[in-house]
């Protein structure tokens, strides 16, 4: 490790507080630093690196090690290995050289404080450093941290990390834990989190200035997103499902109750494609997602058709049994939202919520389903009045035995579907779902027809809303 003398640099926060005394003029103290003028702040307010020597890091390290308040400058990607420990002390510079990553196989801790966070910044001026790469394995435990002007070079399509600063790999676990970060200037994504989630006691994630998306996680990691601020991005939208390359695919299902919270930015599932949720799978017990008042959950236009969402189901004898439910409750001010991701939305951009069988704690309320009815490559009875048997709709229930005991849509409304608005997928009692909502604009049926127990169709045409 080389030294050198820096002194033109003080850490973050930048803050000033004017000291005014009678019959003197005002003096203006930084909180980190210094900054001219007779006074000196508590040492325990102080993050000052004038004058501090650079320590150069060119070599992985063997082992754990802690680097010390200062200015680190990082030459070449390292790699922390498994079992070691790499700590940042606070009120650190960390230089970052064009494209270089620090891969943790280990454990990463940037021990910030409000006054004398950690800092992560290029080497030069408009290089991007590359990521902070998480293995699959490894921890990160991020506290009053700035990244700054990460990502790497590579367009965010060709980058191994979709040009995030923050790129952790994991195994369904959650790897990264963040209190009061800052992502500013990613050229790619903000934070991407393959198979992973943030860990328990996240908090204060801002992300502002990232070419692409704020975040990108996949569904079954939702209920692990902190609060924050996630606008003032290319995309302001939190990124869900597939990404550009298999292995950064996160089309998991959903098999844990998950809590999808209203964050100031839509939800937009599939980057580059249409792409699915799924609720529920054979042999795990039914989760229960939770959609807040507010949310936008939109999905891709895709080359066949575009994404849905889907609760699974297990036919039966009798019945078709739900594994999972949806709970969405909006209100009159503030709906939960079903839509396109596009910038000019048009019917059939999407599929639509499909339900394989219904969950009796399923309920959606003050609901709107935009711009859905793409190909689902399903058919149905009971569409004949358009001379077809698809069974595309903005929401489709299908049972292969039984039927829903009641409606579970209320105060809701479905507008611009490329196809029937409600397919009623199944044989025997009529459950109106007409009732409280509203259904327009739609190239088939408002909703379709039930056959009856012979499974033969009503002879009149089903209702329109065009």
């Amino acid at each position: 490790m080389t030294h050198q003398a820096e002194s033109t640099w003080k850490s973050r926060p930048r803050t000033a507080l004017a000291l005014l005394s009678a019959g003197l003029a005002a003096l203006v103290i930084a909180a980190c630093g210094g900054g001219g003028g007779g006074g000196t702040p508590p040492a325990d307010k102080v993050c000052d690196l004038s004058g501090a020597a650079v320590t150069t890091h060119a070599a992985d390290p063997t082992g754990s090690e802690t680097w010390a308040s200062g200015i680190h400058r990082v030459t070449t990607s390292l790699t922390v290995p498994a079992g070691a420990t790499l700590t940042v002390a606070a009120c650190s510079r960390v230089e970052m050289a064009a494209d270089a990553h620090l891969n943790i196989e280990g454990g990463l801790v940037l021990a910030g404080t409000p006054t004398a966070p950690v800092d992560v910044v290029p080497a030069a001026a408009g290089q991007p450093w590359g990521a902070l790469w998480l293995r699959r394995g490894a921890t990160a435990d991020l506290a009053y941290a700035n990244l700054t002007g990460g990502g790497g070079s590579t367009p965010t399509a060709t980058s191994d990390t979709l040009g995030a600063p923050l790129y952790a790999v994991g195994r369904g676990d959650t790897p990264v834990k963040v209190s009061h970060v800052t992502v500013e200037g990613a050229t790619g994504v903000g934070v991407a989190l393959i198979n992973a989630g943030f860990a328990a006691g996240s908090t204060a994630l801002t992300v502002h200035g990232s070419g692409a998306h704020p975040v990108y996680i996949g569904a079954d990691g939702l209920g692990t997103l902190p609060d924050g601020t996630y606008a003032g991005n290319g995309v302001d939208a939190i990124a869900l499902q597939t990404a550009y390359y298999s292995v950064q695919q996160n089309d998991r299902p959903i098999l844990q109750d998950t809590h999808i919270r209203d964050v100031g930015v839509p939800y937009c599932v599939g980057m580059v494609n249409g792409a699915d949720i799924v609720i529920g799978q054979t042999g795990s017990a039914p989760p229960l997602v939770t959609i807040d008042a507010g949310v936008n959950l939109n999905f891709t236009k895709g080359r066949s058709g575009g994404g849905r969402l889907y609760v699974a189901g297990e036919p039966g004898r009798n019945t078709t049994q739900a594994l999972g439910a949806i709970v969405a409750l909006g209100t009159a001010d503030k709906p939960v939202v079903f839509g396109s991701c596009e910038a000019a939305p048009a019917p059939g951009d999407w599929i639509g919520l499909r339900l394989y069988g219904v969950d009796p704690r399923t309920r959606l309320d003050h609901v709107l389903i935009r711009h859905a009815g793409a190909d689902s490559s399903a058919s149905g009875t009971c569409t004949n009045s358009v001379g077809t048997f698809d069974a595309d709709a903005a929401l489709q229930i299908a049972f292969s035995g039984g039927a829903p005991t009641a409606s579970f849509l209320s105060h809701s409304s479905i507008t611009a579907s490329a196809g029937n608005g409600i397919f009623r997928g199944w044989q025997g009692p009529d459950v109106d779902f007409l009732a409280s909502n509203t259904v327009s604009g739609v190239a088939w049926c408002t909703q379709t027809w039930v056959p009856d127990e012979s499974n033969a169709c009503p002879r009149q045409r089903c209702p329109t809303a065009p």
